[in-house]
């Protein structure tokens, strides 16, 4: 289990939650879609964000992220490599 891990309760991962971006000037929503992280060891969960400023949509591992004040914020220099993957090959495609 990661250090970073914290209980994810259903109202944690509701619909409409709002995700902060790493340095807090974006602001993103959960789907409510989630899933079980597939990076090896790793016991996080994937939530689905839709960004307000792009509409892109992310799927950020939450032993990535932290939950404070009924939001959750991506933690700053932490690397997501299925994220960062994601990204490279939306580019690629453009």
């Amino acid at each position: 289990m990661s250090i970073l891990h914290v209980e994810i309760a259903d109202t944690n991962r509701k619909k409409g939650v709002i995700v902060y971006s790493r340095d807090g000037k974006v602001k993103g929503r959960l789907t409510g879609g989630s899933r079980k992280c597939t990076m090896e060891s790793c016991s996080g969960l994937r939530l689905a964000v839709r960004w307000q400023d792009n509409g892109d949509m992310t799927w950020p591992c939450t032993d990535g992220m932290t939950w404070r004040k009924r939001s959750w914020r991506l933690i700053p220099d932490f690397v997501d490599v299925a994220v960062m993957t994601f990204t490279l090959n939306k580019a690629i495609k453009a």
